[in-house]
């Protein structure tokens, strides 16, 4: 009975890792929608990049340094939108948000060289 008592108390203090624990790679992570001409394209980014690090394309380390480039222009959108976004502003945000999507792809579909014999 004490042991059951035990396992009981236990428990509970696990569920909840499990439920949060979702291997990695569940849900969207949160993009600033202030500009929703380019929310739409970090998004999209995120997910191709999450979607390549699941297929094996992209290693851990480089999964993170291309989140952080994406992270980094949604807080470079967020900035640009506190004080009202110029054209040029905008301009800007939208080339760079393609240009990582486009890095992004062109990693995905890069084919994976052979180790060279030594």
């Amino acid at each position: 009975m004490r042991s059951l008592s035990i396992l009981l108390c236990l428990m509970p203090s696990a569920l909840p890792a499990a439920q949060i624990w979702d291997g990695g790679g569940g849900g969207e992570r949160a993009i600033p929608r202030a500009i929703e001409g380019v929310g739409p394209t970090l998004r999209d980014t995120d997910a191709r990049i999450r979607d390549g690090r699941r297929a094996g394309q992209f290693s851990r380390r480089e999964a993170r340094r291309l989140r952080r480039d994406n992270d980094e222009i949604g807080v470079l959108q967020s900035r640009y939108a506190a004080g009202g976004l110029s054209g040029a502003e905008r301009g800007e945000l939208d080339a760079r948000a393609q240009a990582l999507r486009g890095i992004v792809d062109a990693r995905r579909l890069a084919p994976v060289s052979a180790p060279s014999p030594r």
